[in-house]
């Protein structure tokens, strides 16, 4: 076999791989509710009446598609498309399922491993921050139903594979173009691979942060007590990452900054920053409309 051949064989392969581990979870979203839920808990009343309100204001198609589930984690997550065969499943962070500080503070939460010693003066601190109320869930709710009604995974599922092959196919063309010093192909060519990774780091992030900023936006637009939910909820979360920073020192800096914004998510933007925004939203639309 060539060695054209080979390389073609391998960005192929590694194309079909990526559009394979984006499409898979979206295409079978029991994937992801087999392997993220929080096993053996049935979702209260209080979360599917707060979908069934959100999927009518937001005018949800097959809404009876979407699979609700208890995310084992601290974060909302959606996967899947009410157009597609496998329909669709938004997952509720664990947190939603206490409603007082006692089942809060049996519930074994852990940081690092750690369990939380919600009992101490940071940790009543940071019960406060642990609690969520039916505005705020309902907020998180419109959020991932507007990911699931702009099909927001697509991007994700053709994009990488898409560049990685645009960027195997240019390069050559770019590479022709140059005297034949091999020497000097391989730093040219070597240069190109890297810029092109650095672009659609860079732009892909950018992506991933426009989409959950028009999520945001969406379920804000929903109503007063949407946009305030959200507000509420931000807080409430860069509350949690400010005193986890508190409580675990060097780890709790690495992983939170001290607005309570997370180092290690590129995939969202910084929470002051939605925050803001939709601050923004509750100023410029709602201040004052006291009938919304």
């Amino acid at each position: 076999m060539s060695r054209s051949k080979l390389v073609h064989g391998i960005v192929a392969a590694t194309s079909t791989v990526l559009v394979l581990v984006h499409s898979v979870p979206n295409l079978y979203p029991n994937f992801v509710v087999n392997h993220q839920g929080f096993k053996n808990v049935d979702i209260p009343c209080h979360i599917e009446q707060a979908f069934e309100e959100v999927a009518k204001k937001m005018n949800l198609s097959h809404s009876e598609k979407v699979k609700l589930f208890i995310n084992n984690g601290c974060s909302s997550v959606s996967v899947g498309s009410t157009w597609l065969p496998g329909g669709a499943a938004i997952g509720i962070s664990r947190l939603y399922l206490y409603t007082d500080l006692e089942q809060l503070s049996e519930s074994g939460l852990v940081f690092k491993g750690k369990k939380l010693n919600l009992d101490s003066k940071a940790g009543k601190k940071l019960s406060k921050a642990l609690l969520f109320n039916d505005e705020e869930l309902k907020f998180i709710l419109a959020h991932e139903v507007s990911h699931l009604q702009n099909l927001d995974f697509t991007t994700n599922c053709f994009l990488p594979a898409w560049w990685l092959y645009f960027t195997y196919r240019a390069i050559p063309i770019i590479l022709a173009n140059l005297p034949p010093n091999s020497l000097l192909k391989i730093a040219v060519q070597g240069s190109l691979w890297l810029s092109s990774y650095w672009i659609f780091s860079r732009q892909n992030t950018t992506l991933h942060h426009n989409r959950e900023f028009a999520a945001d936006q969406n379920a804000a637009m929903l109503g007063v007590t949407y946009v305030k939910g959200g507000i509420n909820a931000t807080m409430k979360r860069m509350k949690v990452n400010e005193t986890l920073r508190g409580l675990n020192r060097q780890d709790g800096k690495n992983l939170y900054s001290i607005e309570g914004n997370d180092l290690k998510d590129w995939a969202h933007p910084k929470l002051s920053e939605r925050l803001r925004k939709l601050e923004e939203i509750y100023v410029e639309k709602y201040l004052g409309d006291k009938t919304t």
